[in-house]
């Protein structure tokens, strides 16, 4: 053979090899199904009405393309959106917790945000972590659920493969699903009870609804339409000043039902409005629609009855430190911490979680469980006495555990940290207290608000993230109370034990300071926590009754 003819022979072998490697490169499997994972079903339908709309969004990176250590989509997983969509919705549907009631429906958002795999080859071998958020609306609207799961998928040494590194990221999701229907009954029973209360409230309102066909105007800065005649109910729209309604029909209590372009909108309190009798009737009054709301009973702002609100669920996270391993001891951490467990508890009914001389990765374990379990119906105290630090340098301001040490902060907790978590926990009102040195740093904005005769029920409403701290930033005494408490504990507590009601947290600051004030160079703050998804509402303790 001449050289020409072998370097043609050559030449044509070095293609062909490479088109075969391209071809087995290059051709993916077909998009598949993804196998439902088994789940207990529940006995029976914890809500009667069915899910409807499920949305699936793929929010993965797609400017990187890869495998292992590198972000991956949905498409190099070999899922499409309808299938994943299908496994959602057959999974719900096995666990029994939504019933088939016609109707309006739930809607569901399924959101993929991450798919990594975390291994060091570059096939099926590596698990994979799967990062997804669901949120669900009920059906009037409101956001029912909010979570972001993160699971990983591993294939055990007997399975087989579906090849190119798509089994364990399936797994992953599989794993996200059984997580989502394990939380989700909680959430779905505090859902029915709001909808059970709110229907023996349209019962009330039926048999006392007058019919009207006036026509008022709008005599507030604002008049709030709420979804239901409850001062508590949500918010549907806001009518500007001298904006015209037409009310349709009304109650003893004071509320009026309003419509515009002949449709009705919600209801709006009669001190809000003013009959406009220039204006000459064109139509018909529309007829009475009762829309269902989650609230408790109809009562006007003016003689609002606090018995009748449910303010949720409550949850502490109490912290005391005095043993420090590299730090100076304090003296009376523990002994605040014991005693405001104990309060919390017997007196507010509080379901406590109490840490003592607590380690940094006990201190944000704590804090990450409650994102994982609370609901929008939950709210969360987190009280932290122990050592503080301000970085002047950076503007940061530091919780320091147990485990702390002056060289480093690899073990102190910023500020940051914490209001990172808050941020992501699902409860409707969360504040921190801060018995430490340079506490004020987490402030960020005086919280006032003005006090109308239902102020409690706009506070209980509206997501609240809030911070009251022993001082600003300057040391604060570990000493100086009564009972072998700190002068701001001592306050504190003090201040909960003489409430009989219930107490907004703004009063709560109100009498500490003075309290504080007298007997201590240290001047207590309270403030929304900047950045954490303060709403205008604030944190309310309410006595346990008996």
């Amino acid at each position: 053979m001449n050289t020409r003819a072998f370097h043609l022979l050559k030449l044509l072998l070095v293609l062909m090899v490479s088109a075969l490697i391209t071809g087995c490169v290059t051709t993916p499997p077909p998009k598949s199904p993804i196998e439902v994972p088994r789940v207990t079903a529940a006995p029976q339908p914890i809500v009667e009405i069915q899910v409807g709309l499920i949305t699936v969004k793929d929010s993965t990176h797609h400017e990187t393309v890869g495998w292992t250590g590198m972000k991956n989509t949905l498409d190099q997983i070999y899922l499409s959106k309808e299938d994943l969509e299908k496994a959602v919705r057959e999974t719900l549907m096995q666990a029994n917790l939504f019933g088939q009631a016609d109707g309006p429906k739930f809607e569901m958002e399924v959101e993929v945000l991450d798919i990594f795999f975390v291994g060091k080859e570059a096939w099926i071998n590596d698990p994979a972590d799967v990062t997804m958020r669901f949120k669900i609306l009920a059906p009037g609207g409101e956001l029912l659920f909010d979570r972001t799961l993160k699971n990983r998928g591993q294939m055990s040494g007997d399975e087989g493969s579906m090849g190119w590194g798509i089994t364990n990221p399936r797994k992953a999701i599989k794993a996200n699903l059984v997580e989502l229907v394990s939380i989700l009954p909680e959430t779905l029973k505090k859902y029915a009870k709001k909808e059970e209360m709110n229907r023996r409230l349209t019962a009330r309102v039926k048999s006392s609804l007058k019919s009207e066909h006036r026509y008022f105007r709008v005599v507030s800065s604002t008049a709030v339409v709420r979804y239901m005649p409850d001062a508590q109910a949500r918010e549907v729209a806001s009518l500007p000043q001298a904006d015209l309604v037409h009310v349709t029909g009304s109650l003893p209590s004071g509320w009026l039902q309003v419509s515009q372009e002949g449709k009705p909108i919600g209801w709006v309190h009669s001190s809000l409005l003013r009959e406009d009798l220039s204006v000459a009737p064109s139509y018909k009054p529309a007829q009475q629609v009762l829309t269902p709301a989650l609230v408790a009973a109809p009562k006007a702002p003016a003689t609002f009855d606090v018995a009748s609100l449910d303010f949720g669920a409550y949850h502490a996270l109490v912290v005391g430190n005095n043993d420090y391993q590299h730090l100076p001891k304090l003296h009376t951490a523990i002994n605040d911490a014991h005693t405001i467990a104990s309060l919390l508890q017997n007196k507010y009914g509080y379901k406590v979680r109490l840490l003592t001389n607590a380690t940094r990765a006990e201190i944000l374990t704590a804090i990450n469980d409650y994102r994982r379990t609370l609901t929008i119906y939950d709210n969360l105290l987190i009280y932290y006495a122990g050592h503080g630090w301000l970085d002047k340098d950076a503007g940061q301001g530091y919780w320091l555990p147990v485990d702390a040490t002056r060289e480093t902060q690899v073990k102190w907790v910023s500020n940051s940290a914490i209001t990172s978590e808050i941020r992501a926990i699902q409860a409707k009102h969360v504040m921190v207290v801060a018995d430490s040195c340079y506490s004020g740093k987490l402030t960020r904005g005086l919280h006032i608000t003005n006090r109308t005769p239902d102020y409690l029920a706009r506070m209980s409403r509206k997501k609240a993230r809030v911070v009251l701290s022993s001082g600003g930033l300057e040391p604060v005494m570990d000493s100086g109370g009564k009972g072998n408490h700190s002068i701001f504990a001592s306050a504190f507590i003090e201040a909960l034990s003489e409430n009989n009601n219930v107490l907004d947290g703004t009063s709560l600051f109100t009498r500490i300071r003075e309290r504080v004030g007298w007997n201590a160079d240290q001047t207590p703050e309270y403030a929304n926590i900047h950045k954490a998804g303060h709403d205008g509402g604030d944190f309310l303790f309410v006595k346990q009754k008996r």
